[in-house]
C-alpha cells in the first residue's frame, strides 16, 4: 500500500503494456512468434503428400529470420523462400525467411495460406512439379 491507503501500482514505462508471460506454459499463448511460425512451416511440409516427399532423402526445412545479406537490386522484392538443391554439401534444404513472410501477410490466416504456398512452390520446385500437384489448396501469386 502507498502513503495514500491504494494498493501500490508498477510504472509502465514506455507505454509497453505488463511484461512477463501472457497466459500458462501449457497454452499456445506462451509460444513465441518463431516457435508458433516453424510449426506452421511444419503443418504445411505435413500436407505434401508422401510420395513425393519421399523422392527428397534427408530434405532439411530450415526456418531464418531474415534473408542473408548480399548486393542486390533495390528494386528486386524480398525473397521469401530459397531453395538449395541436394549437392556435394549435403541434402536438399529449403531456408524459410520468417520476417518476409509475416510482413507481406496481413494476418493470420493469410500468413497461413502464405506459408503453405511458398512451401509448395519450394518443394516443386525441387522436385521439377507443378505447386498445385503438391498442395492442392495452392494459390498462384497475383502479378
Amino acid at each position: 500500500m502507498s502513503a495514500h491507503g491504494s494498493p501500490r501500482r508498477r510504472r509502465d514505462r514506455h507505454g509497453r503494456g505488463p511484461r512477463g508471460p501472457l497466459g500458462p506454459s501449457w497454452s499456445t499463448l506462451a509460444r513465441s512468434r518463431g516457435a508458433r511460425f516453424a510449426d506452421e512451416v511444419r503443418a504445411a511440409v505435413e500436407r505434401v503428400p508422401s510420395r513425393y516427399l519421399g523422392q527428397l532423402k534427408g530434405l532439411r526445412v530450415v526456418v531464418t529470420e531474415v534473408p542473408g545479406t548480399s548486393p542486390r537490386n533495390s528494386e528486386e522484392p524480398v525473397a521469401l523462400a530459397r531453395v538449395v538443391p541436394a549437392g556435394k554439401a549435403g541434402p536438399a534444404a529449403i531456408v524459410i525467411h520468417r520476417r518476409a513472410l509475416e510482413l507481406r501477410a496481413d494476418g493470420t490466416l493469410e500468413r497461413r495460406r502464405l506459408v503453405r504456398d511458398v512451401v509448395a512452390e519450394s518443394l516443386a520446385e525441387l522436385l521439377g512439379r507443378e505447386p498445385h500437384e503438391l498442395d492442392p489448396t495452392y494459390r498462384a501469386p497475383e502479378d
